[in-house]
This record gives structure tokens, C-alpha cells and sequence, in this order.
């Protein structure tokens, strides 16, 4: 059964059952929680066969950590607001950061903001939430089991340290966790030496007699060209949301994880440990459970109210993530080459979904095999929508460096397109299926090595800023090879 995004209605299947506790995380979060209750009228929906008149679809701890995410790129963006008559020291920030990184209690109180047009959500407070999840357990190289590699000990590809680096792997590759910590640290010494010392960083491209106030730089974006904002959050979106989707709940590769879950009652929850697995995978797609009835203009907003109550409920109407993306480059494709990577996703991770709950307590050989192949397609229509994120970026970037010494350049755009191109990028190697990772190819590696670790800025010379042009260039060709992009979105996205 194909579902478009006009679909309306819903074939309910009853739902299989599994012991949660054997398989799942439920990250502290149970489905007792009455503000994930959804309307009658839902597309990502499934009745419990367990508990009569519930739901079985729960994935509130990944939501939340959809939530922290974006209130550590929130909490960059506000430094400046009166950091100048603040004093701020380099400990008290990332204390903070790491207040929304390792979830501390002592901010449920903070409010969150998440909007669709002119329609506010529902919940205002990160404690409104309802849920303990944190970014720091379940971050590529953390979480205890299911991750393909360790990510410690040079594992991670694209980013080498900046200091204390000897030239081997050990100290010049960092794993996930200690990469965002560097980049914590980084973002708060800044902010720390204009709070205490007022010391600003100006734009580079001006030149330093024309220097006023207006060329000092956020305290997040570096003067050689890395905005930190940007590479933090869409790097946390691949080490901790698609890393955990892909390598890890919808996965299976261990007994007892992932697809292998057990598919019996989990106690008195309403789910099994199975469709619980494949529904934190959807939420770390970030996808509303409505995303499969919006049009793609609504996704790209964010979402829809469609209870009707003037509210956005964040665990059910709003997309996060991964999921607006799709949306932006479903609609940003040539006419002649169109994508549909929303549909592919949503009608993917709908029928798998269908599939468990239709199964018995052990699914079949026939419906494992199913099942595995709706994963591939979700995961790589998924996969897509973050590679076809990264072409739009190095096609910004080739557009900021050809307006180098124009009144058109503006280096703020330029150091947050790149640092959005370097993040996103960063996210194939959680992919253990990923066509960038393909066993025989350097793909990723390559990629990598053309983009560098840092843009190259209008002070370069004209050989320098030739050559990385053509680098970029080469790069989104990698990414047409490896994902089979038309050469109309390649040029266009």
C-alpha cells in the first residue's frame, strides 16, 4: 500500500507484544503520560492490542532530545544579549551547555519556544516535556550497546583536534562526545574573554581601519570562518539522532537490539519492545505523526494544528530535524528531476510499523524480511534528505565566495553555511548501511578531505580560493555519485 499525503484514513492493525525490558531504552519514559495523547483522526497511529482504548505509539524521550538540541543552537545564539555588562566565566557556559548536552533537572524550568507560523506550542518548558532523556548517553561512542563501532580511538572522520594533537589518531581524532565538549569549550572561552576582558573578534574581511562595532562577530563564529552554533547542532542531529535511528533501533545486527527485538507485551506497557524500537527510530527522524497527511509546505513549516486546540503539541504535531529538510529539498528539486523524500520516509516507516504490529510475538522470516526492507528505504530516503542538505550548503558556500569583495558578501552567512555543510556532512559515517561508508570506497574519507576542516575566506588568494571552489565541486559529486542525484538538483538545490 502506497500512502500519498492526501491519505486520510488509517488500516489500524492490532499490535504484537514483547518483553521491553530485554531490548528497549525506555530512557525513564513510560506511555503513562496523558499529554501524548493524540486525536482520533492520525496518520502515524496504531492502537494497542494490550491495553484497550491506547495508543501504542510512544517516543517521547527521543522528542525531548529533538527539544535539547535545538536549546543548545538557542542557548549559542542569545550569548551576545547583554554578554558585554555580564560577567561570564568559560566554566559557568559550558556548565550551561552541558546543562542541555547531559540533561540537568535544574533547567526544566527554562522555557522552550517552538512556533508554526503564528501558532505557539503547546509545551513551554523543557520540564513540560515529561521526560529525563539526555544527548550525552546516547551519543555515537556512549550509548552501551547497539552501536556498530566504539567511536573511540580515531574512529571518527572529518574532524581532528586542535590542540594536543602529536600526529596520531588517539590525539588528533576525537570521538562524538569529546568532539562537542572541544567545541563547548571553544564557544565558551570566547564568550568568556569578551565578558571579562572584552575581547571581540571583528570580521575578517574587513579591513582593520574600517572596523566599527557593527564587524564584531557573534561569540559563536571564529574568525577563520567556523560558526559554532551551526557546526554543534547539525552535528548532534547525525552522532545522536541519526546514529541512534540507523546504526542502532533500526538496526539488526545484535540479538536483542534493534529489529531484533522481542515482540511481546513489554509488562503492562501498551507497546512491545519492537514497535517501541521502531518508534524511536521515527522520532529521531523527527517526523510528527500528521507528517505523512501535511503537504510538503506544511512539513517545511514545522507542522500543523490538527487537533484545532491553537496549540502545537511538540510530541505529536511538530516535525524536528531531519524531517523539515526532506521537506525543503522535495521542494527545492527541478520539475525534471523532482524527489519525494518525505513520502519515501512516512510510507516507509508507516509500513513497517504496519508489519510489527500485524505480526505475532516473533515475527515470520517473510515479515523480518519485510520489515528490513521498509528500513532500508526509510533509512535512505532519510539518508538522502541529509545529503541533499549538504549540496544546498556547498552550493551556498560557492555562492558566498562569488561575491568575495562585493557588497553582496556577508561572512556571518558565510561561516553559518559552511559550518551547516561541515555538520551535516559529518553524519554518513553513522550509517554502518550508508553508500558514503561502502566497503571498497573512500567516499566519506575524500569528501572530507576536500572540504577541510575550515572555509576558505576572502583574505586567501586567488589560487587558494580557485582551488577550493573546484574542492567543493569535487565534493558534491561525490555526494551525486553516491546518491544518485540528478545533475538538475546537484546544480540547483
Amino acid at each position: 500500500m502506497f500512502l500519498s499525503r492526501n491519505f486520510r484514513s488509517l488500516c489500524l492493525g492490532g499490535i504484537a507484544a514483547l518483553a521491553f525490558a530485554s531490548c528497549g531504552d525506555s530512557d525513564g519514559d513510560t506511555n503513562d503520560n496523558t499529554e501524548n495523547t493524540t486525536p482520533s483522526v492520525v496518520a502515524y497511529e496504531f492502537d494497542s492490542r494490550f491495553v484497550d482504548g491506547e495508543s501504542s505509539v510512544y517516543n517521547g524521550g527521543q522528542l525531548f532530545r529533538q527539544v535539547l538540541i535545538s536549546g543548545i543552537k538557542s542557548y549559542l545564539g542569545d550569548l551576545d544579549d547583554g554578554i558585554d555588562s555580564n560577567t561570564l566565566n568559560a566554566e559557568q557556559i559550558v556548565a550551561k551547555l552541558n546543562g542541555f548536552y547531559d540533561y540537568d533537572e535544574t533547567i526544566s524550568s527554562d522555557a522552550i519556544s517552538f512556533s508554526v507560523g503564528d501558532v505557539s506550542a503547546k509545551q513551554t518548558t523543557y520540564g513540560a516535556m515529561d521526560s529525563t532523556s539526555k544527548l550525552s548517553n546516547k551519543i555515537a561512542g556512549k550509548d552501551a550497546t547497539g552501536q556498530t563501532l566504539s567511536w573511540e580511538d580515531g574512529a571518527l572522520v572529518g574532524w581532528t583536534s586542535s590542540s594536543e594533537c602529536d600526529g596520531s589518531a588517539n590525539t588528533c581524532v576525537k570521538s562524538p562526545h569529546e568532539l562537542v565538549q572541544e567545541w563547548f569549550t571553544a564557544v565558551a572561552t570566547a564568550a568568556a574573554a569578551r565578558s571579562t576582558d572584552g575581547t571581540v573578534v571583528y570580521d575578517p574581511s574587513v579591513a582593520e581601519a574600517d572596523r566599527t562595532d557593527e564587524d564584531i562577530l557573534p561569540v559563536y563564529v571564529t574568525a577563520d570562518g567556523l560558526d559554532y552554533k551551526q557546526l554543534l547542532q547539525k552535528f548532534l542531529l547525525g552522532a545522536v539522532n541519526f546514529s541512534q535511528g540507523a546504526d542502532d533501533y533500526l538496526d539488526d545486527d545484535l540479538d536483542g537490539k534493534g529489529l531484533n527485538c522481542s515482540n511481546a507485551q513489554d509488562e503492562d506497557e501498551t507497546y512491545s519492545a519492537l514497535e517501541h524500537a521502531w518508534d524511536e527510530g521515527y522520532g529521531y527522524f523527527g517526523a510528527s505523526r500528521y507528517y505523512g497527511l501535511n503537504t510538503d509546505a506544511e512539513n517545511k513549516a514545522g507542522g500543523k494544528d490538527h487537533d484545532g486546540d491553537g496549540k502545537i503539541d511538540l510530541l505529536t504535531e511538530y516535525n524536528f530535524g531531519h524531517s523539515v529538510n526532506a521537506a525543503k529539498r522535495d521542494i527545492g528539486a527541478d520539475a525534471s528531476a523532482a524527489t519525494d523524500f518525505t513520502a519515501d520516509a512516512y510510507n516507509a516507516f508507516y509500513e513497517g510499523r504496519k508489519i510489527i504490529a500485524e505480526a505475532g510475538e516473533t515475527l515470520s522470516a517473510d515479515e523480518m524480511t519485510a520489515l528490513k526492507a521498509q528500513r532500508d528505504i526509510a533509512v535512505s530516503a532519510w539518508e538522502k534528505a541529509i545529503a541533499s542538505t549538504v549540496v544546498h550548503y556547498i552550493n551556498d558556500v560557492l555562492t558566498d565566495m562569488g561575491n568575495f569583495d562585493t557588497a553582496d558578501y556577508v561572512y556571518t552567512d558565510h561561516a553559518k553555511h559552511w559550518g551547516e555543510l561541515k555538520g551535516f556532512a559529518m553524519s554518513f559515517q553513522f550509517n554502518p548501511r550508508s553508500p558514503m561508508m561502502a566497503a571498497g570506497t573512500t567516499h566519506f574519507a575524500d569528501f572530507h578531505t576536500k572540504v577541510g576542516q575550515a572555509p576558505v575566506l576572502s583574505t586567501a588568494s586567488a589560487t587558494e580560493i580557485s582551488a577550493y571552489e573546484t574542492a567543493l565541486k569535487d565534493a558534491r559529486g561525490i555526494l551525486k555519485t553516491a546518491y544518485g542525484f540528478a545533475d538538475a538538483n546537484v546544480t540547483g538545490w
